[in-house]
């Protein structure tokens, strides 16, 4: 099962949104971030840059929400994953644009 670290009302959120897309089961792994859980030694083994989301999916971790979400459509084979390169580019346009247009407005 795959494991996320971060909350829904952050830059993980879109991970979680792709996860519930896919339908895969995962287990949120709680952090709390006033009390710095995300800077602890056994979460930089996760992600030496102490931010979130972070996954574990088996034996792999990754980190940064936008390869995240990438990851997940390719290797499940959605429909949300790029069929080609002109698709890719318009999937990363509007990933990019949600990132720095939608996000802050989206969580807040």
């Amino acid at each position: 099962m795959i494991k996320i670290y971060g909350s829904p009302m952050s830059s993980a959120g879109r991970c979680y949104w792709m996860l519930e897309e896919l339908g895969l089961p995962y287990e949120q792994m709680p952090m709390n971030m006033r009390e710095k859980q995300h800077k602890s030694a056994d979460f930089l083994k996760i992600n030496p840059n102490g931010k979130i989301p972070a996954i574990i999916d088996g034996e792999y971790v990754l980190w940064e929400s936008m390869a995240i979400t990438n990851y997940l459509a390719k290797k499940h084979n959605s429909p949300l994953a790029p069929q080609n390169l002109d698709e890719e580019g318009h999937i990363m346009q509007w990933s990019f644009w949600a990132l720095v247009d939608l996000q802050t407005p989206a969580v807040n």
